[in-house]
């Protein structure tokens, strides 16, 4: 009896023993489990919680207890039944690992993955599910989807723009070449007008699609905003229907500030047509400017430079506001609620690129049946009194020459009309149509050529390769860049050549007889 009694107390104490072993792993386990920052939880066939780790009980807002023996679709998705595609339905069912994303009601989407649970037998006595957070993460890929769409976007602009400011500047350099031999009184001297006016605004479209896409530099420089506002006007009112009031009112005196005025002006624009737009049965829209400080937290807020002053543009209108579903979106990408064919999708998110690369800040605000305003806020110059009182340059002729440019333009109609330009102020014009023949004559030329006029990119050897072949054996020959190909731009610049100038098109007439005429004069 005590051999048995001793043999029953071993028994005891290595029971207790493998008991207290248990409880040690069983605690180090649920801390483990505890420490993970996915929900993991337990579930039987009826879909009840049958145990859960802290995070499932911060994301249900519960104790553990409290959810033990509820059915997980009520604990985490307030459902009265069954998820749809429930993955541990699916797993109970299959005896294998399922894997789905559920959206829950704070706007949460989850990865939910199970695991069968096996007895012995080969039974399922329960399912483990690991539901992970995944909301951040597919905002993530959703940026990067953006980013890759909009360069792909970007390299498309750079095509397209290569080819259109070359149609463009055909236009504006023929219309502009008519005008010169008309008189003042001739009946097509407005329609030509209007023709340049047109194609202007052609221009200023195309700027739009690589300011955002491409994040075009900005040339910056002083310019009054009210006189941009007024200069712009009659170009607006060609936008809008007869039902629509345009009031334009610029605050007393000038309003300078550092700015690309096609990038102002594209602002100006974007806003206006898109209360245009929101006014289907007519309606007034007011542009106006305002002088103002604004107090140095507020400013700090808005992210504006601290600068005394700011410009305040303000585009209101009496359309039907914005509704509230869709006042998140009204910034991105490609997000239109027209019509197929009638919009973009890249007004709003253009102006606000524009504001940000001009160091400013935009607000706006909307009420259902009432209208939008959208406010533009940019740092006015700081010492601008030499700029307010300097007188303008008197008006000159344009300026002639003698001299031999040998002119490299693939797109005939730029060619045919940058040639007419420079003839009849009395260059003498060499024309080559691609790269290859450029250097062909430049080579045949070279003692006679005063200047070269390069396209950016060409067929056979693009002008920075004819560029370098030129530099090569004649290291001081003056060169003048043309072109619409944002990237080409960004490669000339990087060159740094004191003798290199690039002009982008399309170019004026007037900018291009200028230019080569201070190229040419440059060291005589």
């Amino acid at each position: 009896m005590q051999e048995e009694l001793k043999q029953r107390t071993r028994q005891a104490e290595a029971e207790q023993q493998r008991a207290q072993q248990l409880a040690r792993l069983s605690a180090e386990f649920q801390t483990v489990l505890d420490a993970a920052p996915d929900r993991i939880t337990c579930l039987d066939r009826d879909l009840r919680l049958t145990w859960a780790n802290r995070a499932a009980a911060r994301v249900a807002g519960l104790e553990i207890g409290e959810m033990v023996g509820q059915p997980c679709y009520r604990v985490f998705f307030h459902l009265e039944d069954i998820c749809p595609n429930c993955p541990v339905e699916r797993s109970f069912r299959t005896g294998q690992q399922e894997q789905d994303r559920m959206a829950d009601r704070a706007g949460r989407t989850w990865d939910l993955r199970t695991a069968p649970i096996l007895a012995e037998d080969g039974r399922i006595i329960g399912v483990i599910e690991v539901g992970r957070d995944i909301t951040q993460s597919l905002h993530l890929e959703e940026q990067i989807q953006q980013t890759q769409k909009m360069e792909a976007i970007g390299q498309l602009a750079g095509g397209v723009a290569h080819d259109f400011n070359n149609i463009v500047s055909a236009i504006i350099g023929f219309a502009e070449l008519a005008l010169m031999d008309l008189a003042g009184d001739s009946p097509l001297h407005t329609p030509l007008q209007q023709i340049l006016e047109a194609a202007h605004r052609a221009r200023v479209l195309t700027q739009s699609l690589l300011v955002f896409s491409r994040r075009k530099p900005v040339a910056l420089k002083r310019e009054d905003l009210n006189r941009i506002l007024t200069k712009f006007q009659p170009i607006l009112r060609r936008l809008l229907r007869e039902d629509i009031d345009l009031r334009v009112q610029p605050c007393p005196g000038e309003l300078w500030i550092e700015a690309d005025q096609t990038q102002i002006e594209q602002v100006i624009m974007n806003l206006t047509t898109n209360a245009r737009d929101a006014m289907p049965q007519g309606g007034t829209i007011t542009l106006s400017t305002t002088r103002l400080r604004l107090d140095p937290a507020l400013r700090r807020s808005m992210g504006l430079p601290d600068t005394p002053e700011q410009a305040l543009l303000a585009c209101t209108d009496t359309g039907t506001g914005i509704p509230e579903s869709l006042r998140a979106k009204i910034f991105e990408p490609f997000f239109t609620t027209k019509a197929p064919g009638k919009g973009t999708g890249l007004g709003l998110p253009t102006v606000y690129g524009i504001v940000q690369q001009h160091h400013g800040h935009l607000t706006w605000h909307s009420e259902t049946g009432k209208g939008t305003e959208f406010r533009v806020y940019l740092p006015i110059c700081p010492s601008t009194a030499a700029a307010e009182t300097a007188p303008a340059p008197a008006a000159r002729p344009l300026p002639r020459g003698r001299e031999t440019i040998l002119l490299a333009e693939d797109f005939p109609n730029m060619r045919a009309v940058t040639k007419a330009v420079l003839t009849r102020f009395g260059y003498r014009v060499l024309e080559a149509a691609d790269g290859v023949e450029a250097l062909d004559l430049f080579q045949r030329e070279a003692g006679a050529i005063d200047l070269v006029l390069l396209d950016g990119i060409m067929p056979r050897k693009n002008g920075l390769e004819v560029f370098k072949a030129i530099r090569a054996t004649h290291p001081h020959q003056k060169i003048l860049f043309m072109t619409g190909y944002i990237d080409e731009l960004a490669s000339l610049d990087q060159l740094a050549d004191p003798k290199i100038t690039v002009l982008q098109k399309p170019v004026a007439p007037s900018l291009l007889l200028n230019k080569v005429r201070e190229l040419l004069d440059e060291g005589t």
